[in-house]
Order: C-alpha cells, then sequence, then structure tokens
C-alpha cells in the first residue's frame, strides 16, 4: 500500500575536499513519490554512495529535523521513529537503539549530509539506485499531505492511522481508518473558515475497481464529523465545499455543514432524492439544487429543491444520436459523461465527452425553473 514520489535534491561540494564526486550536472536525481524536491543544493555521489542534505529528504518525508549546534547533532523524529544522529560520528541511533554507519554524517556549506541508505533505515522508506540512469527512487512509506501554511496530515497505510502535524512538525493522532490493501491517496483543502476536509480514496480490488472514500471534516483540527462512501467500477470526485458550507457523504446521504459551527445544517437523502437504492456521487450543489450521479446507472441527475423535481439531464442536453449511445454504451462504464463547470444566477453550465463526431467537447446551459 506504498505509493512513489519523486524528489531531485543534492549537494555542492568542492573537488578538493572529495576528489571522486560525480556532480549534479551529471543528472544524479533522487526521486520520492513521483515529484521533484527542488533544493539549493544538489546531489552528491562519492565512493559508491549517494549523499543528500538531511533536512530536505526528511521533511519531505514527513519528519520534523531538530539540529543541536553546539553538540553537532541531529534529531529526526516522525510518526513511528525518533533518530538520533552525531555528525561525524559512525554511529546512529534509532528508538535508541545503536545502528552502525559505514559512512559518517558530515556538514558541507552549512549543510548536513549524510548516506541515502540511512535515511531509508532511519524514516522507513525503500531505496532502489538505477545505475544507468543516475536516479535514486525512494518509496516512502506514509502517505502525505501538506498544506500552504506549513502544516500537514500523515496517514500510515499499515494500520490506518492519521496523524496532524503542526508547523513545528508535532505530531497528533487523530483517526484510525478502516483500510484495505491496495492503494491510497489524500487530499486536505482548508475551508473558508480555516478548518480542513480530509479525503482519503483508497482503490482496491482487480483490477482496482473499488474506492472506498472516507471524508472526514477536522474542526479546529479534530474530527468533528465523518463518512465513507463505496463505489464501484466508476468514480467520479464528490464536491466537498459549497460557500461557507461543508459537504461529505457516504454514498446514501448528504450532509451540509456550517463551517462556522462545525453543526450539520442539512441532511440529504440521495436514494430518497434520486428515486433508486445504491451509492450516489455529489457533483453539484447550491442554495435550491443538487447534482447527483448513481454510481450504476452512471446518469447526471438535477434535483430541483425548489420545485422537488429530478431530470435527468442527457435527456435535457444531448442530441439523439448521443442520448442513444449514452442509454446503451457500458465501456468503461453506464451513464453520460456531463460535468457540471459553473453557475450564474440560474443558469447551470456543463461540459460533454464527446465519443461521437470530430469535437472532443460541448458545451451546455441549463436554466434552473
Amino acid at each position: 500500500m506504498k505509493l512513489i514520489y519523486s524528489i531531485c535534491i543534492g549537494v555542492f561540494i568542492s573537488m578538493a575536499f572529495f576528489p571522486s564526486v560525480l556532480w549534479a550536472n551529471q543528472s544524479i536525481e533522487i526521486m520520492v513519490d513521483e515529484e521533484k524536491l527542488n533544493s539549493d543544493v544538489p546531489p552528491l555521489k562519492e565512493e559508491n554512495r549517494i549523499f543528500i542534505p538531511l533536512r530536505v529528504v526528511s521533511e519531505s518525508l514527513g519528519a520534523k529535523v531538530k539540529w543541536d549546534n553546539s553538540k553537532k547533532t541531529v534529531t529526526i523524529t516522525n510518526i513511528e521513529n525518533n533518530v538520533h544522529l552525531m555528525i561525524g560520528k559512525l554511529k546512529a541511533y534509532i528508538n535508541g537503539n545503536s545502528i552502525a554507519l559505514d559512512v559518517p554524517a558530515r556538514i558541507t556549506d552549512g549543510r548536513t549530509l549524510v548516506p541515502l541508505r540511512f535515511v531509508a533505515e532511519a524514516l522507513g522508506a525503500d531505496v532502489y539506485w538505477d545505475e544507468n540512469s543516475q536516479i535514486v527512487w525512494i518509496n516512502n512509506q506514509y502517505v502525505l499531505s501538506s498544506l500552504e501554511n506549513g502544516e500537514g496530515y500523515i496517514l500510515n497505510p499499515d494500520n490506518g492511522l492519521l496523524y496532524y502535524a503542526d508547523k513545528d512538525k508535532s505530531f497528533t493522532k487523530i483517526s484510525a481508518l478502516g483500510l484495505t490493501d491496495g492503494f491510497l491517496k489524500m487530499e486536505v483543502q482548508q475551508t473558508p473558515n480555516g478548518n480542513k476536509i480530509a479525503t482519503i480514496v483508497n482503490t482496491y480490488g482487480e483490477p482496482s475497481i473499488i474506492n472506498k472514500v472516507h471524508s472526514l471534516y477536522l474542526y479546529k483540527n479534530k474530527v468533528k464529523h465523518r463518512a465513507t462512501a463505496r463505489y464501484f467500477n466508476r468514480f467520479e470526485k464528490n464536491v466537498t465545499l459549497f460557500e461557507d458550507k461543508v459537504v461529505i457523504t457516504d454514498g446514501k446521504k448528504a450532509y451540509l455543514i456550517s463551517d462556522i459551527t462545525g453543526e450539520v445544517l442539512e441532511v440529504y437523502d440521495l436514494q430518497e432524492l434520486g428515486e433508486s437504492k445504491g451509492n450516489y456521487f455529489i457533483e453539484g450543489i447550491g442554495e435550491n439544487f443538487i447534482l447527483i450521479r448513481h454510481n450504476s446507472a452512471g446518469f447526471l441527475t438535477l434535483i430541483n429543491l425548489v420545485a422537488e423535481s429530478k431530470v435527468l439531464l442527457y435527456q435535457e442536453l444531448l442530441n439523439e444520436v448521443e442520448k442513444e449511445f449514452v442509454e446503451n454504451n457500458d465501456v468503461p462504464y453506464h451513464g453520460d459523461y456531463l460535468r457540471f463547470t459553473g453557475k450564474k444566477d440560474q443558469t447551470l453550465y456543463f461540459e460533454n465527452r464527446r465519443f461521437i463526431g470530430d469535437k472532443e467537447t460541448d458545451n451546455y446551459q441549463y436554466v434552473l425553473k
């Protein structure tokens, strides 16, 4: 259940001190979680070992780094491990246990450099070196989501524990999730009033056809409301915000929550609104409407909350040929491909991905009555 990320990092160093150095302009890269982590210090290869700046890599893996200048020691802490490292010493400690190093950590141009393999051992990451491409791949053990203000969230796939990391990387356990072995993706967004919505998508089955979506509303960094929806084959992204309100769903009901008080304002019975059993996606919401899609049938449906009416939008917006196509097609899944793109006054705007004709997409409007 581990994800791969990519990071590009390195170390500037003088040839006068280290004669057998492979420089960063020779394309050494360190890839962690399929995203590049830019650093002002490029990578260094010396005597078949890769040296990296400790702080850049550790923090990218969700760890806190503390430097003691008087003792020339560094402490690395993540949600499970506490690592103590001494500059110039061939010994480190992980959770109090002594670990021997082949080469010591050192300071170059004000940066603490350590052998890459040590970072893997200390933070629980897997490392693979590709000699041909000169790329180091790091497989992070945890699933991370960071906010621009320095806060972050860390999910341990092995036990389903979710942690909050403040700006100083102090860790607090906030929830436990029931996860199934498979792939994980986590997104945390900040609400208008500074609260958070965490969405964790757990994909599993063969070939990855089941999506279990955990939605957590974090009010003052504590789980105030949560819901889990299970979708089969087709997967659409649920809307999570409407003005200063939060929206979460378990697929059968939708909960509209005040982001000011944290209390539930409205509960929508999606099965009653859609007039069919099963799970629904919520693809749009407003004061007088809600857009839902049945997971199996797959048709985007407008629920007019004022008129108390239901409209299958493909029947109103598509031409006869396209209607026939979406009614009979089942590859890769049943239903239409309409997407809600916005609202102005009483007009709703949609985009349709086309499979017939030369155009890839068409745009439509629907006026609420």
